[in-house]
């Protein structure tokens, strides 16, 4: 009996070593539910930018996440002696479901490395101020919302497992807008028609998404699992 009972302590033992680490694996992946980010394109274009994303449970199945991202350059009232005037202030909110690659692979092919991409849909709404004018061009203001998609691999891990990602996507939705046009002429920046808020007749691509993302958890390691079948 006494050895029944020393083997069943070892036997308990040996697991909860097993499942310490185990424990501590689920509560680092839940911790980590935020992600920053940032446009690369929007930066070329002299745009600051910056957005924040968060899974909306800690569940190690959640493949559901909220974000908002703001970019602001400046005010964009229209200046009479200048010919090229930039400048945009866009605030969005969105809302994206991602997953993994099938890792099925059909008879007689070869499995490929795309496991650790994750592909993600959704949809999402924003305002805009913007300024665009080269000698021609409008100045208004937009609300849209619409669809956004895109892909997203892992680019650098550092030893907690967190590290910085790419993001590849693009936005397209319908826009309800509001502008004035202007003209470069005779020495100056002339108003030439005023635009009331109307429906433009078709979707427009409101967003191109050259990004880099810092999380906690590498998207290598995220929106991977799904729940067992019962």
């Amino acid at each position: 009996m006494k050895k029944k009972i020393l083997s069943l302590a070892l036997l308990c033992a040996c697991c909860s070593e097993l499942l310490i680490p185990l424990q501590a694996q689920e509560k680092t992946i839940q911790n980590n539910r935020w992600a920053w980010k940032t446009n690369i394109l929007e930066w070329a274009t002299l745009i600051p930018n910056i957005g924040v994303e968060m899974d909306v449970s800690k569940s190690t199945y959640n493949k559901w996440t909220l974000g908002l991202q703001a970019a602001w350059n400046g005010k964009t009232n229209v200046k009479s002696n200048q010919k090229i005037q930039l400048g945009a202030c866009d605030v969005r909110m969105e809302g994206r479901r991602y997953f993994a690659p099938s890792t099925h692979v059909k008879p007689g092919k070869q499995r490929k490395n795309r496991f650790w991409r994750r592909y993600y849909w959704g949809i999402y709404t924003g305002y805009t101020d913007y300024e665009a004018i080269w000698k021609k061009g409008a100045t208004g203001k937009a609300i849209h919302a619409g669809l956004t998609s895109g892909w997203q691999v892992q680019l650098y891990q550092n030893n907690s497992g967190g590290g910085f990602d790419l993001d590849l996507g693009a936005s397209i939705g319908a826009v309800y807008t509001q502008y004035d046009r202007y003209e470069w002429k005779d020495g100056c920046m002339q108003l030439k028609e005023k635009v009331d808020w109307k429906w433009l007749p078709y979707p427009m691509l409101t967003e191109i998404r050259l990004g880099i993302v810092y999380r906690f958890t590498s998207i290598r390691y995220k929106y991977n699992k799904s729940k067992p079948a019962h």
